[in-house]
């Protein structure tokens, strides 16, 4: 499973195969149903490993992941499979449309605000969304 899994992915990425990081990435934008089998057993072990290591089991630990490109087709697939909660970014060009979605959203920069950002635009970027967004 693992070389069908690596070969799909050579295939679809130029990505790095010793890191990780890029086949899930990579593996979100090209989500098939047996990719399922593949991914959501870690993400449960993963985060079932995070609660048991929980200080206050009373508050509820948020799922959080991480997206790029078009992700809205997965999100019933990550809800239902690990109860994420949050996902981001949202990138228009791709085709999200967080109106469609229906869900709340926080506007915020894509992996941080780049460094060559003045300071005094993101304060104004801050401020309109206060404005907006209440």
């Amino acid at each position: 499973m693992l070389s069908n899994v690596a070969t799909r992915h050579q295939r679809s990425s130029a990505g790095d195969l010793t890191t990780g990081r890029a086949v899930v990435q990579t593996r979100v934008w090209i989500l098939l149903p047996e990719d399922k089998e593949f991914l959501f057993p870690y993400y449960q072990q993963l985060i079932n490993n995070v609660k048991s290591r929980q200080i206050d089991r009373s508050r509820h630990l948020y799922v959080h992941i991480d997206t790029d490109g078009r992700a809205m087709p997965v999100i019933p697939l990550y809800q239902e499979a690990i109860g994420m909660d949050m996902m981001d970014p949202f990138e228009v060009a791709s085709g999200c449309d967080v109106v469609a979605i229906g869900s709340g959203y926080t506007p915020t920069c894509d992996h941080g605000v780049p460094e060559e950002v003045p300071y005094e635009n993101y304060l104004h970027y801050r401020k309109r969304c206060v404005e907006l967004g209440g």
